[in-house]
């Protein structure tokens, strides 16, 4: 009887937990989209600098491939 008890009172705190998660998530929506944006973006830069001679030699062989 005791552990039906412990085990409504759990389920009832995990479903508070979950309203409460997706009322914040709610609530930041706009941030959550622009870190959404921002970081892979700022990946992006980082391996583009990371890697410019690179992407510099692939451009010159594409184009004298053209030529």
């Amino acid at each position: 009887m005791n552990k039906e008890i412990q085990n409504e009172q759990g389920l009832e705190k995990v479903s508070e937990d979950k309203n409460g998660i997706v009322t914040w998530i709610k609530a930041h929506k706009k941030q959550l989209a622009l870190i959404g944006i921002s970081i892979p973006t700022l990946i992006a830069i980082v391996l583009g600098l990371k890697n410019k001679d690179a992407i510099e030699e692939e451009k010159l062989r594409g184009e004298k491939f053209y030529e």
